[in-house]
């Protein structure tokens, strides 16, 4: 399971930044689960919410859960907004009920190997 908080302003570049080391994270180890905890950022642009959009299509193409959390007010009416199939998106308020949830399917089913 990786968990990445991120805090403060999420532009295009920290965008770009974080999907590459979370694709490399990723393709590393043996996560199951990667959790995007967006509590620390206050508002995102439409472009930004796309990109983090596309960083959860691209963790799960190599297997991995993505979960997001944390989303603000801002932030949920900015990622509304695009025409995205929210249900792909696996989202938890906080982190702590991701975490939760990942024990609870780690524990459920063991991981078949890649």
């Amino acid at each position: 399971m990786l968990a990445v908080p991120l805090i403060g302003a999420l532009d295009k570049e920290r965008a770009d930044e974080l999907m590459h080391s979370l694709l490399q994270a990723v393709s590393r180890g043996d996560a199951r689960f990667a959790i995007l905890d967006t509590t620390g950022v206050e508002a995102i642009d439409e472009a930004v919410a796309d990109h983090l959009v596309r960083i959860v299509r691209a963790v799960q193409l190599l297997g991995v859960r993505a979960i997001v959390t944390g989303i603000r007010p801002a932030v949920a009416r900015t990622m509304s907004s695009l025409d995205i199939d929210m249900r792909a998106l696996g989202t938890h308020a906080t982190l702590r009920e991701a975490l939760k949830f990942c024990m609870r399917s780690l524990t459920a089913a063991p991981r078949a190997r890649r």
